[in-house]
């Protein structure tokens, strides 16, 4: 059925059986429940034999399930239960709507016995409802019976031919073994049929059962009188077995019914809460990608446009024909072209890091690197003055198992974070601390520092805290270094410096000597 539309194996089904010419109501309230499960709609017009379809009645159904969302199929059949069966099954509908009205030639299809035949093992619900009134009157799963018809229309024909046959077969032998053994096999017939059929059929045979051993079995033959209190009190006994039996196989084949309609409904259930997490993840993901295209528009305009405003006013001025600058003056416009281009780098650089990192398409390539030639590396890329760096590492210190570009980068934007967030007579430590089988890079600043509940809010993309620091960016660098980090292995967290301000520790896997 390839013209059923083109929704994936995780979307439901609702098919809706179309006979009335106006079936506008029915529709209506089976886009209803399809709105409600995020489903399918399909109408369904079973043509049976040479039945003349409405063109204008088609027409107008076609369109409204189009408005709903939905299409309009029609099906040539003998018989139009099976064929809407068949088409539910194929196209893997969850739910099958028939309509009850006055005028619906389906109104006749919503007997018990033809809701049993569409119904049957079926791995759909099928709804009656009145379009009328658009809700919901009867559903196949509480109407359905709790055994089969053909396993009662079984039971029945085994009451019907067991029990004159045991009595048949135990007349000629009925002075060698007694009343006792036809009950026993007319008790194993009653369980027989109460397995197959339920209470009613079990009970009958229980009954006819009862009267056949006692005119042709319990002696006086031919008679209901009773001579011997023991065999009065054996028929007795069958006859209440009988009833106790019958109901309780009843009551099981009832409770696996139900235990069957509820599993049934318990998958359905579980089919809308996996549809409603995956549409939960979509939401969530979009509004995260909203939120990051408002905060990357706001860096944009503000932290890629103060650098080049700089430089503009730095080169204009040295365009000047009627200014005769002074060296120093001269020296000082190169300076700040030279720290905002640095700072202009810095940022476009966090912004591509942050793109691949999003993008999955980061690429890492590990290998056993030596500290002591990363981190003065990344020092030395910094457009800001490191003379306020007390660096702590030297050959003796570990190596580490990482990639040492991205290490690099990570180093330099923890190293600026803490640079911008303390004063310019403050310094910055930098250190190694081997705890196997890791070993941390501790850097140590002296500023403000960062409450508890606010840290990791440090690492989120384009966040700034107040922008409060000593510096410009993108609110990327931290962001950045800590998706670096977690690539290569490893993890970043955040303690109290004593004394005041905030100590981050890069972790990394150490390598043996």
């Amino acid at each position: 059925m390839d013209d059923t539309g083109g929704a994936g194996p995780e979307r439901e089904r609702v098919v809706v059986a179309l006979g009335a010419p106006d079936g506008s109501g029915l529709i209506r309230a089976a886009a209803g429940l399809a709105s409600r499960s995020g489903a399918e709609l399909i109408g369904v017009h079973v043509r049976v034999r040479d039945e003349v379809v409405d063109a204008t009645a088609a027409a107008a159904n076609a369109r409204l399930l189009e408005s709903h969302g939905g299409t309009y199929l029609e099906l040539d059949a003998d018989d139009a239960v099976d064929a809407l069966r068949t088409f539910a099954v194929e196209v893997g509908a969850a739910q099958v709507v028939l309509g009850r009205t006055s005028r619906s030639r389906w109104r006749d299809l919503t007997s018990r016995s033809v809701l049993d035949h569409l119904a049957r093992d079926a791995p759909f619900d099928v709804h009656v409802v009145n379009p009328a009134r658009w809700q919901r009157v009867t559903t196949a799963a509480s109407r359905r019976p709790p055994i089969a018809a053909r396993r009662r229309v079984a039971a029945w024909a085994l009451a019907a031919a067991g029990v004159p046959a045991i009595t048949t077969a135990l007349v000629p032998f009925r002075s060698e073994h007694g009343v006792s053994t036809a009950l026993l096999l007319h008790t194993l017939l009653t369980v027989a049929v109460a397995a197959t059929g339920g209470a009613l059929p079990a009970a009958a045979v229980a009954v006819a059962a009862f009267f056949a051993v006692n005119w042709f079995l319990t002696p006086p033959y031919h008679g209901l009188h009773i001579e011997q209190p023991s065999n009065l009190l054996a028929l007795v006994t069958f006859l209440v077995v009988g009833a106790v039996v019958s109901f309780l196989l009843g009551q099981v084949s009832r409770r696996a019914s139900e235990a069957t309609r509820a599993q049934r409904e318990a998958e359905a259930l579980e089919r809308e809460r996996r549809r409603l997490q995956v549409e939960a993840a979509e939401a969530e993901a979009l509004a995260e990608t909203d939120r990051l295209r408002t905060a990357l528009l706001r860096a944009v305009s503000h932290d890629l446009r103060t650098p080049l405003a700089s430089i503009k006013a730095s080169v204009s001025s040295l365009l000047q024909d009627d200014v005769d600058w002074s060296p120093e003056a001269t020296a000082e416009f190169l300076a700040t072209i030279e720290e905002e281009t640095d700072r202009l780098d810095r940022v476009v650089g966090n912004l591509l890091d942050m793109g691949r990192l999003q993008a999955g398409a980061l690429q890492v390539s590990a290998r056993p690197v030596a500290l002591e030639e990363v981190v003065p590396a990344a020092l030395t890329s910094l457009s800001t003055d490191t003379a306020r760096v007390e660096l702590d590492v030297d050959e003796h210190s570990p190596r580490v198992e990482a990639d040492p570009a991205l290490l690099e980068r990570a180093v330099a934007n923890v190293v600026s974070n803490a640079l911008a967030w303390t004063s310019t007579d403050t310094c910055v430590r930098v250190a190694v601390d081997e705890r196997a089988p890791d070993v941390e890079l501790r850097i140590v600043d002296h500023g403000p520092g960062v409450p508890e509940e606010d840290r990791e809010r440090l690492f989120e993309p384009f966040q700034r805290l107040g922008d409060r620091s000593n510096d410009s960016g993108a609110g990327l660098g931290l962001a950045v270094a800590r998706g670096f980090v977690e690539a290569m292995g490893g993890r970043i967290r955040m303690e109290d410096t004593p004394g005041g301000g905030l100590t981050m520790v890069i972790v990394l896997r150490g390598v043996a000597a």
